[in-house]
């Protein structure tokens, strides 16, 4: 990685007051607020500068299109800033691995990624730098999570195998559990000592990290099961796969509480509200559903993107981001039924995302991670007048605990 003094030796900073001043070689001035710095139109952390001289020649945008179904009357709007993170190839590999893992810690200074290589980094948000390279898995990684205590990040894939990392020096894992079966994705609750899994198989597994043993396994309707997730109090546990159904349990007494078909085709994720009451998802059929669970009713049903969605993070209980095969992401107000930004940057399918602190991060098929300000865009929409009707704000609450 370049230096931030090779790469950018023309670029002198000064602060007058409450603001940050810059002259690039260009003669154009910058001014941003104090702790963040502006080069080439991205506004990130300043901390953030010496991993960006690395990848300040990548341009990334958004626009407020329409995508199918979704009401917008906004054009091409503006840059907005994201900070590329760019994976190294091991040594014994031509190319960097496609991502199609990402964790973050709770408190968003870390990340973990991982993908086809079999390897995960521990990535130091902060300078986007690797710190850990951890090797044990056998085939390709599809599910990271960290514990919401900090002390461990688990990992899956399709080896069959859950990892346990240690946050010690030097890491070393553990194995927790062998399924049988090629795993697609992990769900932990700490508060709950429960961990789920699901896969190529038609069980979905949950396991008891107290006794180390076997809780109960839920059976599915198919041998594609492509996310399981728990509600943020770990009380319920929903999954969906290759045939569009989505099944919600009780994680105490494995009794069903909802169990049903609205996607067309191949699910990929889903996620419960804050609260626990609706389980919003998104798949194949480029749609994106929102059903509660006690009124057993689907609340919201919209194609939002053009291509296959392969992946979506809860901003908040309004805000949705989806993304997937046309190598974009769409920012969705649900309860607007309203398309607010699409995140334009990634060259390949954006397989994963997940919140970083306040941000939002974002793995792709193109071996980069990216890391969008979301705030920003509420900021530059109400300056030109198009205030954002939902808040572009990270809800905390929909952290699994």
């Amino acid at each position: 990685m370049k230096s931030l003094k090779a790469h950018w030796s023309t670029v002198r900073w000064f602060r007058a007051g409450a603001w940050s001043i810059g002259l690039l070689a260009s003669g154009a001035w910058l001014t941003t607020p104090l702790g963040m710095t502006s080069v080439r139109g991205q506004d990130v952390p300043s901390t953030f500068v010496s991993a960006l001289a690395a990848s300040a020649g990548n341009s990334a945008g958004y626009s407020a299109g329409s995508p199918s179904g979704l009401g917008s009357e906004n054009e091409v709007i503006d840059e907005l800033e994201s900070f590329e993170i760019r994976i190294a190839a091991l040594p014994q590999h031509d190319s960097a691995p496609v991502i199609t893992a990402l964790a973050s810690s709770y408190d968003g200074r870390f990340l973990a990624a991982a993908g086809d290589d079999h390897a995960i980094r521990v990535i130091d948000v902060a300078s986007g730098s690797t710190i850990r390279t951890l090797t044990g898995h056998t085939d390709w990684i599809q599910s990271l999570v960290f514990s919401s205590d900090a002390q461990h990040l688990y990992s899956a894939g399709n080896d069959g195998r859950v990892l346990r990392w240690n946050n010690q020096f030097p890491v070393s894992h553990t194995q927790v559990l062998a399924a049988g079966f090629a795993i697609r994705a992990l769900t932990l609750s700490t508060e709950k000592n429960l961990l789920a899994v699901c896969g190529f198989s038609s069980e979905v597994l949950l396991w008891d990290l107290s006794s180390g043993a076997e809780k109960l396994r839920l059976s599915c309707d198919s041998e594609d099961q492509r996310c399981v997730r728990f509600s943020p109090d770990g009380s319920r546990l929903l999954r969906g796969g290759r045939l569009g159904e989505i099944c919600v349990w009780d994680t105490s007494t494995g009794a069903e509480l909802a169990h049903y078909r609205q996607h067309s085709r191949r699910v990929f994720t889903a996620a419960f509200s804050a609260d626990g009451s609706t389980v919003t998802s998104v798949g194949e059929d480029r749609r994106l559903i929102r059903f509660q669970i006690e009124s057993q009713q689907v609340i919201f049903d919209q194609e939002v993107a053009r291509g296959k969605l392969m992946s979506m993070c809860l901003i908040n209980d309004d805000m949705v981001a989806a993304a997937g095969a046309d190598n974009s992401i769409v920012l969705v107000d649900v309860q607007s039924n309203q398309a607010v930004a699409q995140l334009n940057g990634h060259t390949g399918t954006v397989a994963v995302m997940v919140p970083c602190g306040e941000y939002l991060a974002s793995g792709s098929f193109d071996t980069t991670i990216r890391i969008w300000n979301l705030a920003h865009i509420a900021e530059r929409d109400a300056q030109v007048g198009r205030p954002v009707g939902a808040p572009l704000k990270i809800d905390t609450r929909l952290q699994i605990r």
